[in-house]
């Protein structure tokens, strides 16, 4: 387990319950939110394998917030679409624990080329089973506002949201 970590008290004793064991792996993950690695190891000896991200300055307004991102994978649980399961979500600490699946997103490092299209085409259909969803029945009105009515609107409909949240980064950013 990490011997240095800066986690809200009370937030790792939340983990280990929905293992319910003993934490007995701990590290910081590189992402966009801050996010931790952890495993759970069980009575039993199983380990619960899982992903724990935590919003320290939670924005609910915000279209990529933490609450959303968990909410709408606990939804896509139902579905037959592959997507990290929500084992948890803490209100106190704004935290979301996730099942986490083994695998590598370093698709440039897969140096066989039949096995890196064979990777990109499951992606493929991935996002095509994700496409015909039918949002209406995902129970996410709440935090996926008003359904798009036009092809125009689906398509754009968020465009202006992301250009005003990223328009301090958007200022400055030179690569093309």
């Amino acid at each position: 387990m990490a011997d240095f970590h800066d986690l809200p008290e009370g937030l790792l004793d939340w983990v280990a319950s929905l293992g319910p064991g003993t934490i007995s792996r701990l590290e910081r993950h590189v992402a966009r939110r801050e996010a931790w690695v952890v495993d759970v190891r069980r009575g039993d000896g199983s380990v619960m394998e899982s992903f724990l991200r935590i919003d320290r300055h939670p924005d609910e307004s915000s279209h990529v917030s933490l609450r959303r991102e968990a909410r709408i994978c606990q939804a896509l649980m139902a579905h037959p679409v592959p997507a990290p399961g929500l084992l948890g979500w803490n209100e106190e600490h704004h935290a979301a624990l996730f099942s986490r699946d083994a695998g590598s997103a370093d698709l440039p490092g897969v140096e066989d080329k039949i096995r890196q299209r064979a990777i990109m085409e499951d992606f493929i259909d991935v996002v095509a089973r994700l496409h015909q969803l039918d949002t209406a029945a995902l129970g996410l009105e709440d935090i996926l506002g008003p359904l798009p009515t036009s092809p125009a609107e689906c398509a754009l409909g968020d465009l202006d949201l992301q250009l005003m949240q990223f328009q301090d980064f958007l200022a400055g950013y030179t690569d093309p």
